[in-house]
This record gives C-alpha cells, structure tokens and sequence, in this order.
C-alpha cells in the first residue's frame, strides 16, 4: 500500500518517513512484514515498525492541491465551541475528534480551542492544552512537508489564521 519515501501520519503522533520494510520474526505472530518509520522532526534516532498488513494507525498527508484547498476555506468553516467541564468527558470528546482526523479536521480543532480560549478569558484546562498542542503538531508538520516549508513559518502562518 505505502512506499519507500512517503510520508504519512503515524497514529495522530507525528509525520513519519517510510524507511524501509523489513520481514520480522515475532512470537507468536511468525514472520511479518513490517513498515520502518521515522519521525521526520525529531532529533532522536527514534523509528517505528507497523504491520504492513494492519495499517489503520497510518494516514498518508493530505495532497497539496486539497491542503491549498483547505486552507483557502478555512477562514469560512464555522465551529461550535463545546462547553463540556469536566475532565473525563472532555477528554473523550477531544479522542473521537482527534483520533482519526486529517488536516482538515485537526485544523477545525484549533480553531474551536482558540475560540474557546478567546471566549473563558483564563488559562484552558490541562485537557485543552493537550489536545491543541498534538493537532497543533500534526498540523504544523504536515503542512511543513507539503509546502517545504519550517515547522517555524507554517506555525506563524497558523497563528495568523487563526487570529482571524
């Protein structure tokens, strides 16, 4: 399904290369093929091995031409700010938007936490902070691969969007 050298979202954690596919020997599944990622932003010398035949925690990036097309309609996508309170449903909220999300929908989850933010006038729950800082992540990184651009000017280009 994947190639050598594309890159893909692995699990909502980070863009990741794919490296390589290696046969493993694991006990007691016998020998399978395996994906080798890498993160293609961390320093560390950090990889990954996906089942080549279970893929589902792997999303190829979003195509430049729908992320030139996303970002054009951005500013047009309306979001309704959840007011839910406490931690544990907040939590599960934020997991059945986050967890499958493509660009398009990581983008609308910082705006509806930016728009929170703006609308309580205090520090956002620990639970907000999380969930925008990993969208924030997938998102910046993403779009840093698309456009071959620094995770520094896209997060300023973010910035700016959201600010409108």
């Amino acid at each position: 399904m994947y190639k050598i050298g594309d890159y893909v979202i692995y699990n909502q954690l980070c863009v990741c290369e794919i490296k390589g596919e290696e046969v493993m020997l694991l006990e007691p599944f016998g020998k399978k093929n395996y994906y080798k990622l890498t993160p293609v932003f961390e320093k560390q010398n950090t990889c990954y091995y996906v089942p080549a035949d279970y893929v589902a925690n792997l999303r190829p990036i979003t195509s430049k031409e729908e992320a030139v097309l996303i970002l054009k309609n951005f500013e047009k996508e309306r979001v309704s700010v959840n007011n839910v309170k406490r931690s544990t449903l907040l939590t599960a909220y934020y997991k059945e938007r986050f967890d499958n999300a493509g660009l398009k929908e990581c983008l609308i989850l910082l705006k509806e936490i930016h728009i929170k933010n703006q609308k309580i006038n205090k520090k956002l729950n620990e639970t907000d902070v999380k969930y925008y800082s990993r969208a924030e992540r997938i998102v910046v990184e993403e779009l840093s691969i698309i456009f071959n651009e620094s995770v520094e000017v896209i997060k300023e280009r973010i910035n700016e969007l959201l600010q409108k």
